[in-house]
């Protein structure tokens, strides 16, 4: 993972800790600038990666495909310090264009019920306030 992870310049880079958790709550940082670079790489495959590799993640993606729109996403969430850490990540493909976005969002409310649904619902309200989404 450390090779993979130097290699595609994701976030600060570290790989220490938990082999199953450094990206959760451990030593690898990423900021959102950094997702929408990856994310752009992604999008334009630039990344180090098989071709194949790469269509498989991009059909994974696939959180919404209707005529002319095309949303390809991931949520994250993390519980650092006694807060939630939720991230709704990706790339919209609309008339054409590509809209890379990041939404990075935070809470002390641990027993907040909305949360995980927030950082997607905040994401659509924004495609829509764009024009990209109807």
């Amino acid at each position: 993972m450390k090779e993979w992870v130097q290699k595609i310049e994701y976030g600060n880079k570290r790989t220490g800790g938990a082999v199953d958790k450094f990206w959760l709550n451990d030593t690898l940082k990423i900021s959102p600038m950094q997702q929408i670079d990856f994310l752009t790489r992604l999008s334009q495959d630039k990344l180090p990666f098989a071709k194949r590799t790469v269509d498989i993640t991009k059909n994974i993606m696939i959180a919404k495909d209707i005529s002319n729109f095309t949303l390809r996403a991931k949520t994250g969430w993390a519980a650092n310090d006694d807060k939630n850490v939720g991230w709704y990540v990706g790339y919209i493909q609309a008339n054409k264009n590509t809209y890379v976005f990041a939404n990075r969002i935070e809470t002390a409310d641990t027993t907040n019920e909305n949360f995980g649904r927030a950082r997607i619902d905040i994401c659509y309200s924004i495609f829509k306030d764009l024009g990209i989404y109807k």
